[in-house]
């Protein structure tokens, strides 16, 4: 093969210069991510090392999103935004690999196109080709380091920052070993003071250092809960880590036949089964790991928005609130799959509020994005649409008021009709997992919305606080609702008869807390005043709303008026989620509060804004308010308070209490339900309670299972699952239809009528 600079070189000096340039520069830019490409195929040659495993996964979720985004126009100014952007599409690269490949390569006999060596060859493909497509015009790699080389300090500070939560999962990791919760409760007073610290030194701080802080805040609040327990920890987490191992079982991922909500979204199929094959990553740690890492991003980018327009101080309040009043009350850590989606939302607002962008970037930006949270979470990307079609409404009503024509908003009419249409199709269309809409509005014919329900008896302001919990009811009147459930919905059980269970009486549930802890003296009191301080603060962000919509009434600033708009449809529809208690049952309120965050921080930080900006006493009055606000939201939500006043506490700190019997599950436990699943034959019955069956479902989605406990509901052949919270703590969580109830477990009628047919220290299957 001739040598064709050699050739040209004596006939075109100048052509040979340019060539050996443009080669220079594509080598160049090219170099290092074509190292790093070889460096993760080898690393997976030796995926017995952690180190190994760890490269492969942050390659995994870095490069195909670095070298995709850095030839396209999407660079918004922040590098935590990039990063985040980086991440997310590299998610996205990864569900879209796993999904065409699903229905690909079967077709040429690929068995198991979710394995190891076909998603390797197509995220190599992906990336050294658009690596060297875009190579020549600039470096891939300057996408996510742009700006100086930082300095010794700035690297000890930056290590200093994260290892707080490092000492979160490692208090975790003590309270699994059955040690004390010393650790745990530093690790609490790293996060108040990083957090505190934050928002005290707002002023001077650099920026990457509260965006650090507010990411490690974040990550460590998610890991002392998510480490818990040597399983997943959480409720909803359990259901999505059993389609997780089908998926991972079945090398292949079609849409389920049977309209199943978790077995359709491809943040808790797809996307970790990749990550896996390809890695040999535990799917255990990537929910209990990398998942809360992944969201804790969410918060920046809270940050990120509000910072754009108002002061440094008023914008990083909003997103500290998310952390220590959100997180808690959401229980955020417990669905990994709406991890995945905030990712994409925070995205989604962070990038059309973005004037750093050009339009039409910032219109892909938001249609990716849209298109991601379609597949990745349903009532995510439910809640997304219907804010998107809210504000474009109030948006349009104000350029209609102004005659401001020419103020195209980013979310123009083309651009919201395909985000909705892409959820409807994909949720609708594609996957049918509606069960839970078609549940709401077969609610909301029957009984309505339910505005401000609750007992009879208490004022509106009982009912308005109260309004997204659900009562709990007596022992006795659960037994009794719990009955007649059954004799109306399941007359195929066959109880025992009454002559023989009216002897064993329902009683109520002991207490969780252990001796020697007392009643906390002051524990109601700061209960109360964190509520109201919580709702001042929902109030405040709801009149900052308004002025912030009414000073942009005259569409002066755009990217602030369409903002607004939005942000007044999100407290629209928070506040429809807070007062029924129908619609509530579909998406509740904490959840849209968290989600809502970085549209309605902007709310907050302008009224924060105008106190800091006032004479020195006033804004000195609220730096000091707001201070003491967030220490009182932390000292409460956290749990710090109840372990302080009277030595209780929460799970987190403690190895007792009732979110410790619901979700802590032992080696014991696993072993016990395992056992049930491989004895399991078709048409058997199955007891257990609410938190026993999802132990259950952690191995196999069994037909069939009651989830209550009672002597009078209880068939004769049928396996009663008994946990270790049933046994040790002798308290029983049952659920029939609607009604919930919390009592005493009849282990007396157990021992007497049926036989133990497998036994741990701790718990106990009978039939």
């Amino acid at each position: 093969m001739p040598d064709v600079v050699a050739y040209v070189t004596p006939q075109f000096p100048r052509a040979d210069r340019a060539i050996r340039r443009v080669l220079a520069d594509r080598w160049r830019n090219a170099a290092p991510l074509l190292v790093l490409t070889l460096a993760f195929n080898l690393s997976l040659l030796a995926d017995t090392v952690i180190a190994a495993r760890l490269f492969g996964l942050a390659f995994l979720l870095l490069a195909p999103g670095v070298v995709l985004l850095a030839a396209t126009g999407l660079r918004p100014r922040e590098t935590s935004t990039r990063l985040a952007w980086a991440v997310g599409a590299s998610i996205l690269v990864l569900i879209l690999c796993g999904l065409v490949s699903s229905y690909v390569l079967p077709a040429i006999g690929v068995v198991r196109p979710l394995s190891r060596a076909p998603m390797v060859a197509e995220v190599d493909v992906i990336v050294v080709a658009a690596l060297l497509l875009q190579a020549r015009r600039r470096d891939p790699l300057e996408y996510l380091m742009r700006g100086p080389a930082p300095t010794s300090r700035e690297v000890r500070v930056f290590l200093g920052i994260t290892v707080v939560p490092v000492i979160a999962m490692a208090g975790a990791e003590r309270l699994n070993n059955s040690h004390s919760g010393n650790v745990a409760i530093v690790a609490l007073l790293a996060i108040g003071t990083l957090l505190v610290g934050a928002f005290v030194g707002a002023k001077r701080a650099p920026r990457w250092m509260i965006r650090t802080a507010v990411f490690s805040a974040t990550a460590a609040v998610l890991l002392m809960a998510s480490m818990r327990s040597h399983y997943p920890y959480g409720f909803d987490i359990q259901k999505e880590f059993q389609v997780f191992e089908a998926t991972l079982h079945a090398g292949v991922w079609h849409v389920p036949r049977n309209g199943n909500a978790y077995a359709s979204m491809l943040s808790i199929t797809i996307f970790p089964t990749v990550l896996t094959q390809v890695t040999h990553v535990s799917g255990t740690y990537l929910f209990k790991v990398l998942y809360p890492l992944v969201f804790s991003m969410f918060p920046v980018m809270v940050f990120d928005i509000a910072e754009r327009w108002f002061s440094r101080r008023a914008a990083l309040f909003g997103a500290v609130v998310v952390i220590v009043q959100g997180l808690y009350a959401a229980d955020i850590n417990g669905l990994a799959r709406q991890e995945i989606a905030l990712l994409y939302f925070g995205l989604f607002v962070v990038t059309a509020f973005d004037d750093y962008l050009s339009t039409r970037t910032r219109r892909a930006g938001v249609a990716i994005a849209g298109i991601a949270m379609a597949i990745t979470h349903y009532s995510t990307a439910y809640f997304a649409a219907t804010v998107l079609v809210g504000g474009y409404l109030v948006y349009a009503a104000l350029r209609l008021a102004n005659r401001r024509v020419s103020a195209y908003p980013v979310f123009s009419l083309p651009i919201v009709a395909a985000i909705v249409g892409v959820v409807l199709l994909w949720n609708v269309g594609i996957t049918h997992s509606v069960q839970n809409v078609g549940n709401l509005v077969s609610t909301l014919n029957t009984t309505g919305l339910k505005i401000l329900s609750g007992p009879r008896g208490t004022s509106l302001l009982q009912r308005f606080l109260n309004a997204d919990v659900r009562p709990s009811v007596s022992a006795p009147h659960f037994a009794a609702s719990a009955v007649a459930y059954y004799h109306a919905h399941a007359p195929w059980l066959h109880p025992y008869p009454e002559t023989i269970t009216r002897a064993y009486k329902i009683a109520a549930a002991p207490a969780s807390a252990p001796a020697g802890t007392t009643p906390a003296i002051y524990g109601t009191s700061i209960a109360n005043a964190t509520t109201a301080l919580a709702e001042l603060l929902l109030l405040l962000t709801g009149v900052g709303i308004l002025m912030l919509l009414w000073h942009e009434r005259r569409i002066r600033h755009p990217e602030r008026t369409e903002l607004a708009a939005f942000a007044l449809a999100c407290i629209g529809l928070l506040g429809l989620l807070r007062l029924s208690g129908t619609i509530s049952t579909l998406y509740n309120a904490p959840r849209g509060q968290v989600q809502g965050a970085p549209i309605l921080s902007v709310g907050l930080a302008f009224v924060l804004d105008a106190l800091f900006a006032r004479r020195r006493a006033i804004a000195t009055s609220a730096v000091v308010a707001t201070t003491l606000a967030l220490a009182v939201l932390l000292f409460s939500d956290s749990g710090l308070s109840e372990r302080t006043l009277s030595g209780g506490g929460v799970d987190t700190l403690q190895n007792y209490g009732d979110a410790y019997q619901m979700f802590y599950y032992s080696d014991a436990d696993m072993a016990s339900a395992n056992w049930l699943v491989r004895h399991y034959r078709g048409g058997d019955v199955i007891y257990a309670d609410v938190y026993g069956s999802l132990q259950i479902y952690h191995f196999a989605p069994l037909p069939g299972i009651v989830t209550t406990l009672l002597p009078q509901v209880f068939e004769t052949g049928a396996y009663v699952y008994a946990t270790s919270a049933n046994i040790v703590s002798q308290t029983v969580r049952s659920q029939a239809g609607n009604v919930g109830g919390v009592y005493r477990f009849p282990g007396k009628f157990l021992s007497e009528k049926k036989d133990t047919v497998f036994s741990t220290s701790t718990t106990r299957i009978y039939r």
